[in-house]
């Protein structure tokens, strides 16, 4: 099943502090969440390093379903997504929510879309000063997402340095970046920094 660390359901609220989830393995298909897994539930993460985990269904170190997570300091790295569903790092789906604050998100694999991070359905991610980096997937090694995400002052970055002013457009909100690429399908070398939201 979901959740190769822990698996919170059924209107559950769980903290953790401190922590760290390490070098778990969610093996069916049809699950998700290598690190830890949400489903109509709440988690909170202070100062935590969800790091080493796997799944090959959705989502290597975070997935998220109907759920809410909140995830204050720490990092999500080196985790990975086998399967086709994506989400090396995160993988948010139906109604789930997340807000990241001071958070790196780096190193994450994912076979399928979104090495960083992958968003489906209605789902939505709040990222305020984090850092995207050094993430790989087959399309979107940064963060993928087919509707709206909510973008603060963040850093999706790699060794390059910032080259030119541009913008980009994500589910009708649109965003002003100094980058040196055009979106948060992130390639390797490139950095990007939030100028300003309009």
């Amino acid at each position: 099943g979901s959740g190769g660390g822990i698996l919170v359901l059924s209107d559950g609220n769980l903290t953790l502090e401190d922590s760290r989830l390490a070098q778990n393995r969610v093996l069916a298909a049809a699950a998700g969440g290598g690190g830890i897994s949400v489903g109509a539930a709440r988690a909170t993460l202070r100062n935590t390093r969800v790091e080493q985990n796997e799944s090959t269904g959705w989502g290597g170190g975070v997935h998220a379903l109907g759920g809410v997570v909140v995830m204050e300091g720490g990092v999500i790295e080196d985790n990975r997504s086998t399967g086709d569903a994506g989400g090396g790092g995160i993988l948010l789906d139906g109604t789930s929510t997340m807000q990241m604050t001071g958070v790196t998100v780096s190193g994450n694999t994912a076979a399928g879309e979104g090495g960083g991070a992958r968003l489906l359905v209605t789902s939505a991610l709040t990222a305020t000063n984090v850092t995207v980096s050094g993430n790989t997937g087959l399309r979107g090694g940064g963060i993928t997402r087919s509707s709206a995400l909510r973008r603060k002052p963040s850093c999706a970055s790699g060794p390059a340095k910032p080259s030119k002013l541009g913008s980009m457009r994500l589910g009708g909100l649109r965003l002003a970046m100094r980058c040196g690429f055009s979106g948060l399908e992130e390639r390797r070398g490139s950095r990007c920094r939030l100028i300003r939201a309009f």
